[in-house]
């Protein structure tokens, strides 16, 4: 097993011991939550591999929670059993686990510590950006730990660092591994409806193709709530990239940002989000992804909700290794019931036409779904 994922396991398991702990049990309020979602989709253009199917999809999730008045824990595990009713082959079990431990060491500063162990498949993984990849077991696993200062009432810092590895089964795809490190200080301006944010971080990937990627990023942001119902947050800033391989070193700049609006009416909320981020990818070399969210939900009843989602996705590499570029757009409407507290029923449908800019070669690909699912929170 490599030896950074071994670290990270080990990681993970001191951290959930410690969390057992450092909690005292009779000043904690636990909450246990398990959960269970039935799906039964149709999809007439399974991972755009030009073939139609049904598809069980039967996930089951355990989480808990403790908290006191300087200490908050939440672990949880989750299981996605897939089968299809032609295509057995297809037929896969995917794995996820995180655990999350917050203290307040003192009245004006925060500790936090993340971690995330996850086994999944390649196709499961992309299919929102509409990525067409060749079907494999993917293996992920990530430490975060995290620490917030307030400096003044009107003033905080807040910084992360985060470790993480990629590793894939089939050649094709590179393994990475990735270490980053963000600092943000946030001030607060007088109204008490303003807030206004400076964010320097960097980004450090390897890829076993022996390529070096060192980003470094500068943000100003702005987050601004005009009345009860309406938000915006806005940042927005520049990126330097340098890249090291075995054939020489090369040098890029760009912009970074993001956009993302919160507006509540009475019965409907409407969020939008725009951002373009710069992350490791599978494909041996870091990718650029543009993205815009248009979600619009509408209570009917106290117990019928309905709701309407529009994504669009832009992502390219810079072509050192691999050259990928290519555009997704979806729409995805849905309906959901709930039968009481803990049961609820949805019927969706969405549409997804995904083109490859290189080549010109576009897909589309229709699916529609019902899924059942019920959570039951315990307090021992």
């Amino acid at each position: 097993m490599p030896g950074v994922l071994t670290t990270i396991f080990r990681i993970l398991s001191y951290l959930g011991l410690g969390c057992l702990i450092v909690v005292p049990v009779r000043a904690a309020e636990y909450v246990v939550t398990p959960s269970v979602t039935v799906q039964e989709t149709y999809d007439d253009n399974l991972f755009f591999y030009d073939m139609e199917d049904f598809k069980c999809l039967v996930s089951a999730d355990i989480e808990l929670t403790a908290r006191t008045e300087r200490i908050y824990v939440s672990g949880s595990a989750g299981c996605d059993i897939s089968e299809y009713r032609r295509h057995n082959e297809l037929d896969g079990v995917d794995h996820a686990y995180e655990i999350s431990a917050h203290a307040l060491s003192s009245a004006t500063s925060r500790l936090g510590i993340s971690g995330r162990y996850i086994r999944d498949h390649t196709t499961d993984a992309l299919e929102e950006s509409g990525d067409v990849v060749e079907r494999c077991e993917r293996t992920r696993a990530s430490v975060q730990p995290s620490a917030a200062i307030e400096l003044d009432p009107r003033n905080r810092i807040e910084g992360s660092c985060s470790l993480s590895e990629a590793r894939y089964e089939l050649d094709r795809y590179t393994n990475h591994t990735a270490e980053s490190l963000n600092v943000t200080w946030v001030h607060d301006l007088a109204n008490e409806r303003t807030s206004i944010l400076f964010q320097i971080g960097g980004n450090l990937t390897d890829y076993e193709t022996d390529l070096r990627q060192r980003t470094c990023l500068g943000l100003v942001g702005i987050d601004h709530r005009f009345t009860e119902d309406l938000k915006i947050e806005l940042n927005g800033g520049g990126r330097y990239t340098k890249s090291k391989s075995p054939g020489g070193y090369e040098e890029n700049t760009g912009f970074s940002g993001s956009l993302g609006l919160t507006w509540r009416f009475e019965k409907s909320t409407l969020l939008i989000n725009i951002s373009e981020e710069f992350t490791p990818s599978m494909y041996g070399e870091d990718m650029i992804r543009d993205r815009a969210n248009i979600s619009l939900r509408h209570r009917l009843t106290e117990n019928l909700k309905c709701g309407l989602t529009t994504s669009y996705y832009k992502n390219r590499t810079e072509g050192i290794v691999r050259t990928r570029e290519y555009e997704t757009f979806s729409v995805r409407p849905s309906v959901n019931y709930r039968f009481g507290e803990y049961l609820h029923l949805q019927l969706g449908y969405s549409y997804t036409a995904t083109g490859n800019e290189i080549t010109s070669h576009s897909k589309e690909r229709n699916r529609i779904y019902v899924r059942i699912s019920s959570e039951w929170p315990l307090h021992p």
